[in-house]
């Protein structure tokens, strides 16, 4: 025997009340995960500034570890060149690398 036409129409509005349901859910979710993925690209964007801002800083430091010696040893050369053969050499660090062995 085949279910009242009264019972389908119930049965069916409380179908289309649980669609209406899941979907304003999954409106919610797709909304918040939205947000998280805007956030999660400024935190990314923030982080590759830091991180060239760093490596930038880094390498300035490094560079200049290196061209400060090599300044004072140009200096010296053009001293003894010119004829002052009285300039010495002294470097501000003393460093067991090929710069420190000019001392």
């Amino acid at each position: 025997m085949p279910p009242p036409p009264e019972l389908l129409r119930e049965i069916n509005k409380l179908s289309v009340s649980t669609l209406k349901a899941m979907n304003k859910a999954i409106g919610m979710l797709a909304d918040n995960s939205a947000a998280k993925v805007s956030t999660m690209q400024v935190v990314e964007i923030l982080l590759w500034i830091f991180a060239v801002f760093l490596s930038l800083l880094v390498g300035s430091v490094i560079i200049s570890s290196i061209t400060h010696p090599l300044e004072e040893v140009v200096a010296t050369t053009k001293k003894i060149r010119s004829g002052d053969l009285r300039g010495t050499l002294v470097l501000e660090t003393l460093n067991n690398d090929e710069l420190g062995a000019l001392q």
